[in-house]
């Protein structure tokens, strides 16, 4: 008798342990990039699926190969199957507002994730102070180089973000290029963010100034920095130029060290994917999430939460990326 009770009692706890396990999850949220070929998403992709799965939630990642048509497919199909987020980085900015009509006229939300989405309702806009990113990029250049001929490589103009960073760059170089300290030999934006776009164009400047070499080389990307930099050294170029980037890649941050670079701004990510999670739960349950600002988009203020990105030099890396887990300390010298 007391064995079957036992047995008894421990098929009981069974079925409570599988009962927990199969819990279904109360809702569907989806993570949208627009491609997945850069380093961070992979970071992004591990922190969102973990917070929602702490918050009972299913997560969904889609990549749209940086195809605007596509986006918007996998959107639809998404809300047929019931996601009541969209947590999406809009391959376009403009072009996304249709996803947020129809999101509404579905029932559910749409967050806007590091990118801006224009002339829509947007719910709400989660990112990093992106003014800031090229704020600290042009003040740190200016401290080593406060005379000289600076070189702007910003990302793509169809991308609000590439804009924000320009931005805090000219306005942050306004006061040295006024008084004539610092000459601005060419400010572009690249195409797609594309680090091959960045080696051509570099390439081309090389050529048409004959190896004229500007001091300093603010990429508003860290990719963009490391296509300078080939542009660079297969010009012969050995002198020491200042360059900078963002997103504190892995392979940029044993540039840095390597003394190929000379900046990147970290922007922890770990925050920007929980936070986007929590903020759609709260909405889902008709609550005020947090919030920092708010951004207009060209039709309402959106409210958003904004975090501080964070300047990383060789002194500081340890102390931020590795300690962060973007990069093993083991890495750093492979």
């Amino acid at each position: 008798m007391i064995r079957s009770k036992k047995i008894a009692l421990l098929f009981g706890v069974m079925l409570l342990l599988l009962g927990a396990c199969e819990k279904k999850a109360e809702m569907k949220i989806a993570l949208m990039f627009p491609y997945t070929t850069s380093a961070r998403m992979q970071f992004e992709e591990k922190y969102f699926k973990a917070k929602a799965a702490e918050m009972n939630c299913e997560a969904i990642i889609t990549d749209a190969k940086n195809d605007e048509v596509l986006q918007r497919k996998q959107a639809t199909e998404l809300l047929d199957q019931g996601v009541k987020v969209l947590v999406i980085m809009a391959v376009n900015a403009y072009t996304a507002a249709e996803i947020v009509r129809e999101a509404h006229n579905k029932g559910a939300y749409v967050i806007g994730y590091d990118r801006l989405i224009f002339n829509s309702d947007l719910d709400f806009y989660i990112s990093h102070n992106n003014y800031n990113v090229g704020k600290y990029m042009a003040e740190y250049a200016l401290k080593l180089k406060p005379n000289g001929k600076y070189l702007l490589l910003g990302g793509d103009k169809g991308d609000r973000n590439a804009i924000f960073v320009k931005t805090g760059q000219l306005d942050a170089l306004k006061p040295a290029v006024t008084a004539g300290n610092v000459k601005i030999v060419l400010d572009v934006y690249v195409d797609e963010w594309l680090p091959m776009n960045a080696y051509h164009i570099m390439k081309e400047y090389l050529r048409l100034s004959a190896n004229d070499v500007p001091d300093v080389i603010l990429t508003s990307y860290d990719g963009l920095g490391r296509a300078a930099r080939q542009a660079l050294d297969e010009a012969g170029i050995t002198q020491e130029v200042i360059i900078t980037g963002q997103d504190a890649e892995p392979q940029t941050i044993k540039y840095i060290l390597q003394g190929k670079q000379t900046l990147t701004i970290y922007k922890p990510l770990k925050p920007l994917a929980e936070n986007a999670v929590i903020t759609a739960v709260k909405l889902s349950k008709g609550e005020k999430p947090d919030t920092t600002t708010s951004i207009f988009n060209n039709r309402k203020m959106v409210p958003a939460l904004l975090f501080e990105p964070i300047p990383v030099d060789k002194n500081n890396v340890r102390e931020t990326v590795v300690k962060d887990g973007i990069i093993s300390e083991a890495e750093l010298n492979l």
